[in-house]
């Protein structure tokens, strides 16, 4: 918590952009996965405009890591929006790390590409994704949730948000558990 902390807010370490604490008894807390949270904000506070896919992917930033990514786009709109391609794959995401993000990613206007291939974002996660980023990007053109357990009633909210939204132009669910509906 006292090294998240440290990177977090006015005068906290913005230059931290990976940290490892593997191999420790707390490694699997949530305060290792803020503390992941807060260097994967780091990194994307880094990124330039036009540059190719920022991913913050393996990071194990779970749900509360998520949560802070999920601050720092809130809180930062005028580094957040130079933000064009996102990828946060295979962070053991959940529905409600999935939903701040959704929040947060909704309110940038040059999002282009969003990858959350292989987390656990279920139903209301892709949910969350239809109603807050796939319904209102004006800009967005690819979506990647392969691997999240989406399901039938995911796939439902994903199809009424792409409804007039041409912009989109390629959308991955593949191994979704998706049964024909």
């Amino acid at each position: 918590a006292a090294l998240a902390a440290a990177l977090r807010g006015p005068g906290g370490n913005r230059t931290m952009r990976s940290i490892s604490v593997g191999g420790n008894p707390g490694s699997d807390t949530d305060a290792a996965r803020a503390l992941a949270g807060c260097a994967a904000a780091n990194f994307l506070r880094g990124a330039g405009t036009g540059e190719a896919l920022r991913s913050v992917s393996d990071r194990g930033l779970g749900d509360t890591g998520a949560a802070e990514v999920a601050a720092y786009l809130r809180s930062e709109p005028s580094t957040a929006f130079l933000l064009t391609a996102v990828g946060f794959q295979h962070n053991g995401m959940g529905p409600r790390g999935c939903e701040a993000l959704a929040e947060a990613l909704g309110t940038l206007p040059a999002l282009v590409e969003l990858a959350m291939y292989s987390n656990s974002v279920g139903a209301s996660g892709a949910a969350s994704l239809a109603r807050c980023v796939v319904a209102t990007s004006r800009t967005l053109q690819v979506l990647d949730l392969g691997g999240n357990s989406v399901g039938d009633e995911g796939c439902k909210a994903l199809a009424a948000a792409i409804r007039g939204r041409l912009s989109l132009v390629e959308l991955h669910l593949d191994h979704n558990g998706i049964g024909g509906e």
